[in-house]
């Protein structure tokens, strides 16, 4: 709501309106569109399943009654069989056979085809009677069209011709029966003439279409199909396929050729079911012989269910679930366009709402005037800036400002279409008025205009420029300013340093600030990198010579910068010139710092020696041969003591690679602090295991003797411990 240059106000018309308009942008379009998708997608989808899954119910149910319905088929059929066992066998001991046996003469076979004839007309299932000789030729037949000239031969089928007591099962064969193919079987059995002696066969031809009519009827099976198939896979048998069947739909086609997959399952399986992209089949195995007969001659019933079929049983349920989703999706939508308009409604309410807090309670000086220069609303900072403690409302703006009635007037003029931003002084101070226009009305036929005027202060940072310029000025004098990368490239440094370069002939060097540190204090830029990159302030003195000037100490800190991923990227580094304030203690020096700590001791009171805190830090060396390393560790300790103890306290050389600090203004506690800080100062990886620190106090006022003695004792301990070696001891 708020700019840096002031208040927004491009998105209301008037401050008089409390609601905004609904607002129809992309976005909130885009937003409706996209829930509308998603409901509508959402609910159709779950309606979409929940039908699916009712089919996938009512396929498994239907499964599981069609299994039962094929069973009962097959039990009836194996029933009827029977019933067609019992005939065959009364026909073959009928006394009109036997008198046509005994006496085969013209009259009697044409009393009994005539008696054959009769049954045949009678009873559905069976085609014809008809008795062969013992060679297998026809004597006697109650219709030629259905039974052939010659009986098969039985015995490549191992049927024993000689065994009177059974009867045999012939396989199904599609034959021409009144100019229709119609599926038939035949049984047969051995007449004897007398005991051993065959006379012929008696053949009861049967249709098997027929006998399964007689059954399928009392099943209700009108609207499920059903087909009947050999061994072979051959259909002898359908009712009612219609149009959208899968299966075979004309006697005598092969399932095997038509549906092999199909046809494995079911020679298989025996039983079950099997299901396609396009119907679900139940089948099941049967016989149509009991178990006395010689010869089982296997059929399979098969039924399907399509999904058209499916679709349409079940079409009323799928309109009433996807009914039942179009109002649930109505709803949803409602709830969904309800809910955005609400908080469309809300945001806009909460929009007006912070505008009118905003702009009388907003730190800004805020005024709103007319175009006759007159105040019409003016927030607290408005008045805490006026100075005053009324209202401004009605007042002049020509006055308040301290300006003409013209300034005030072109300043106005110029605000009227866009705004404008306009500098004045008031009171001595450089103030910046913004002014946009934010309503028009029409009073008694004449056009009145509302300005909303906010102010700003700008003598504060008028005044912050002028100290940034000044402490840059300050900077450039007194102090040398560089900012490098990683690698010690000068990106950008001021005049005292390239000075001090030309000063002391560094020109070359001066280009890297890495070579020219390197070149007068060996690892000097290592520490000061190693320190970076641990967002540590870096602080180091170099010792810079000078054949034809004085030797000075640089003084330098450093501070690392980062880039987003985390790698150094820059360096800005803060240095000064300074003289040498230690030199590097040598072996002429260590009785002179114990003539001076001798003399330092004596010259204490009593109460001053028990307050009296000594330090050593020791400088163990790596070997015999290590003497450099040695003095450069050396050298990095005393820059850090010069940098991190307090001036007050007293450094000194002691015996080789040690150097005692003395104080009398401050505790062992803080001793042990600020060795703890010099040790983590010191860059060197090996400081923990070469630099041992011993700390020690005179609380009784004792002898020198005796605290020096303390010393050895703490510095003893330290050299054994492990880690940070710093250990304290005092006297009892």
């Amino acid at each position: 709501m708020f700019t840096s240059r002031g208040i927004n106000t491009k998105d209301f018309n008037s401050l008089h309106t409390v609601l905004q308009p609904l607002y129809w942008g992309k976005a909130r379009i885009a937003l409706i569109v996209v829930l509308t998708l998603s409901v509508i997608c959402g609910v159709f989808f779950g309606a979409h399943r929940i039908s699916e899954s009712h089919k996938q119910h009512y396929v498994q149910q239907w499964a599981q009654q069609a299994y039962n319905k094929l069973q009962s088929i097959a039990v009836l059929t194996t029933a009827e069989m029977k019933r067609q066992v019992v005939r065959t066998e009364l026909f073959a001991k009928a006394k009109d056979f036997e008198v046509y046996l005994a006496s085969p003469e013209k009259k009697n076979a044409s009393l009994l085809r005539g008696k054959w004839r009769g049954y045949t007309r009678k009873l559905d299932s069976m085609l014809g009677l008809a008795f062969y000789d013992a060679e297998g030729k026809v004597l006697l037949r109650s219709n030629s069209k259905a039974m052939p000239e010659y009986m098969p031969d039985l015995a490549e089928k191992g049927y024993d011709l000689e065994d009177p007591t059974t009867y045999f099962a012939s396989d199904f064969k599609i034959r021409l029966v009144d100019g229709k193919f119609i599926p038939t079987f035949y049984l047969i059995n051995a007449i004897e003439s007398r005991p051993g002696k065959i006379a012929g066969y008696f053949a009861h031809y049967v249709s098997a279409e027929r006998i399964f009519n007689l059954t399928a009827p009392t099943l209700s099976l009108s609207q499920t199909p059903v087909i009947a198939l050999d061994s072979m896979g051959t259909m002898f048998f359908h009712r009612g396929l219609n149009q959208s069947s899968q299966l075979v739909s004309t006697i005598g086609d092969n399932l095997a050729v038509s549906s092999p997959y199909l046809w494995h399952e079911v020679k298989e399986q025996g039983f079950g079911q099997f299901k396609d992209e396009n119907a679900t089949y139940v089948f099941i195995r049967a016989d149509l012989s009991n178990s006395s007969e010689a010869f089982k001659q296997n059929y399979y019933l098969v039924t399907e269910l399509t999904k058209n079929d499916v679709d349409r049983l079940l079409a009323l349920h799928t309109r009433i679930i996807f009914g039942i989703a179009a109002f649930i999706c109505l709803l949803l939508l409602a709830l969904v366009i309800s809910t955005v308009l609400l908080r469309n409604e809300r945001s806009n309410r909460g929009y007006s709402h912070n505008l009118a807090n905003g702009l009388f309670g907003n730190s800004l000086p805020c005024l709103i005037v007319s175009s006759n220069y007159r105040v019409l609303f003016a927030n607290d900072a408005a008045r805490e800036f006026f100075t005053y403690s009324q209202q401004l409302e009605d007042a002049s703006l020509t006055s308040i400002l301290e300006q003409t009635e013209q300034a005030t007037k072109q300043m106005l003029a110029d605000a009227s279409s866009t705004g404008s931003i306009q500098s004045i002084t008031f009171k001595g101070k450089p103030i910046r008025i913004e002014l946009r226009p934010i309503a028009a009305f029409v009073v008694g036929g004449e056009s009145v205009n509302q300005f909303l005027l906010t102010l700003f202060d700008d003598s504060t940072l008028h005044a912050l420029r002028d100290e940034i310029t000044l402490q840059r000025k300050q900077l450039d004098v007194a102090s040398i300013s560089i900012l490098s990368d990683a690698h010690g490239v000068i990106l950008k440094a001021n005049a005292a340093y390239y000075q001090f370069l030309q000063q002391y002939h560094l020109e070359l060097a001066g280009e890297n600030l890495e070579q020219l540190l390197n070149e007068q204090s060996e690892q000097a830029w290592q520490r000061i990198l190693h320190q970076c990159k641990h967002h540590q302030l870096s602080n180091t003195q170099i010792d810079f010579v000078s054949d034809t000037q004085d030797p000075v100490t640089l003084h330098i800190s450093g501070r690392g910068h980062f880039s987003e991923d985390g790698q150094l990227a820059t360096i800005a580094f803060i240095a000064r010139i300074d003289k040498p304030i230690v030199e590097a203690a040598s072996l002429d020096l260590q009785s002179t710092s114990q003539q001076q700590l001798t003399a330092y001791f004596d010259g204490l009171s009593k109460p001053q020696r028990a307050l009296l805190n000594v330090m050593l830090f020791d400088v163990s060396p790596i070997n015999a041969f290590a003497l450099g390393q040695d003095q450069e560790l050396e050298q990095e300790l005393q820059e850090q003591l010069r940098l991190q103890l307090p001036s007050a306290w007293k450094i000194m050389p002691w015996f080789n690679g040690q150097t005692l600090v003395v104080t009398a203004d401050s505790e062992a506690q803080q001793l042990y602090h600020k060795a703890t800080q010099v040790m983590q100062s010191i860059t060197r990886y090996d400081r923990e295991e070469r630099i041992s620190v011993a700390i020690s106090g005179n609380p009784k006022a004792a002898e020198l003797t005796q605290l020096l003695s303390q010393l050895e004792v703490a510095l003893g301990r330290a050299k054994q411990m492990s880690g940070m070696k710093i250990c304290l001891a005092f006297s009892k």
